[in-house]
């Protein structure tokens, strides 16, 4: 396959969202990939809050995100992501919505997507979570051999 990283019992998801756990593989252990929860509460933060996106042109001068993308990278594979763009507004001005576009390679191959991670440990510990926050620019993708693809759902 496209990465040497042993992904074990690790099952394909074609819906990902904030909050589930993804594989992904870090410079700790770049041979074996590791289970992280997508959403990132930086070390210092008193309290659990899940960042989702971090963005390519500021994630060094975010407090929330300097530290980990310093420290704590990781690669997050994948075989496509979905785009939220807005649609064109209606005949009569009204704003049509959001709608899903596919980013992927036309043959479907995996990549990889930049990624930090943090270990946060709530001040009472009872155990240490790991959060993930994948970064970049959709558009970038695309211009570099992706395709965007409108997947026929009308965003509904």
């Amino acid at each position: 396959g496209r990465f040497e990283a042993d992904f074990g019992g690790h099952e394909p998801s074609y819906n990902c969202a904030p909050g589930q756990s993804l594989p992904v593989i870090t410079g700790e252990d770049p041979a074996a990939a590791t289970r992280m929860e997508w959403g990132l509460t930086p070390r210092w933060a008193d309290e659990s809050f899940d960042l989702i996106n971090a963005r390519a042109e500021t994630v060094r001068e975010k407090r929330s995100f300097a530290d980990a993308f310093e420290r704590r990278r990781c690669l997050v594979p994948a075989d496509g992501f979905y785009e939220w763009v807005e649609r064109p507004d209606d005949s009569a001005g009204r704003s049509s919505g959001k709608r899903p576009y596919r980013v992927a390679f036309a043959d479907d191959r995996p990549f990889a997507m930049a990624g930090i991670y943090e270990r946060w440990e709530p001040p009472e510990p009872e155990t240490t979570q790991t959060g993930l926050d994948a970064f970049g620019d959709a558009r970038n993708g695309a211009d570099d051999g992706g395709d965007a693809v409108d997947d026929g759902s009308g965003g509904d």
